[in-house]
């Protein structure tokens, strides 16, 4: 047999199904058969029956997507309003307390010290200490928002040092660390003892890098707010404090 008939005879069969399936719509679909061979009555139940599977499909996977986005509002809900989020929160606004509802300016006047970081950072430490006196009798709960603050305290000062443009951060920072348990010693055998032990504590933090020595009314002064401030800090409700955090600070004079 000649090759070209070999080859007519072989495509022979795809050609005849090409021809069918365009003449014969009901290959590509059979619906389309099973329709042909169902009544006007039977076709319209098949097809309602099938729109109402349909409708009912979307209707689960809309009701499934609602459930899962409820789920997920839900579980970050639980996450934002647990326990230790509250205490986070509420260390947080503590230390916005510190930064953001002092009046530096008084500070700077009564001890005389210039408008510098390092300035800042003593002014801030010493509210930050007093909050620390004041956390340290709430247990667990006072335990964990004292580690807070003191991060949150560190996290901010080393932010400004980087603002500074200093390039040698991690010797500034350890320096700064070494200064603030140094102080924090001090101010904690002060507020425990005699005013004499408080003021050398102030005295030696807040008066000895400026050239206010004779100042000892100013010193008094400090001395004052200081007890004055813890005293405040003590009446502060425990619910308020662990649970929203934002306290005021009395005026300095």
């Amino acid at each position: 047999m000649a090759a070209w008939k070999m080859t007519y005879l072989r495509h022979v069969p795809l050609q005849v199904f090409r021809y069918q399936l365009h003449r014969c719509p009901s290959i590509r679909n059979p619906l389309l058969t099973l329709s042909a061979n169902l009544g006007p009555r039977a076709l319209s139940t098949s097809y309602t029956t099938q729109a109402k599977e349909t409708a009912a499909a979307a209707a689960q996977n809309e009701q499934d997507s609602k459930e899962h986005k409820i789920g997920k509002f839900l579980t970050k809900l639980m996450k934002r309003f647990s326990p230790n989020r509250i205490l986070q929160r509420s260390a947080l606004n503590l230390y916005h307390s510190c930064v953001e509802n002092i009046n530096y300016e008084d500070f700077y006047e009564v001890c005389e010290l210039p408008k510098t970081f390092q300035s800042w950072f003593l002014i801030n430490q010493l509210h930050v200490w007093m909050c620390l006196v004041r956390l340290k009798q709430e247990g667990e709960d006072g335990k964990y928002v004292y580690q807070q603050l003191v991060t949150f305290f560190w996290e901010d000062v080393e932010t400004r040092i980087t603002a500074l443009g200093v390039t040698s951060t991690a010797m500034q920072l350890r320096e700064l660390l070494k200064e603030f348990y140094g102080m924090i010693f001090a101010y904690d055998e002060g507020i425990m003892s005699h005013d004499r032990i408080l003021a050398a504590a102030l005295w030696r933090n807040l008066f000895s890098h400026t050239s206010a020595r004779h100042h000892v009314v100013n010193l008094s002064i400090l001395v004052e707010y200081v007890r004055k401030q813890t005293k405040f800090l003590e009446n502060i409700e425990t619910e308020h404090l662990l649970k929203n955090g934002r306290i005021e600070w009395l005026a300095l004079q």
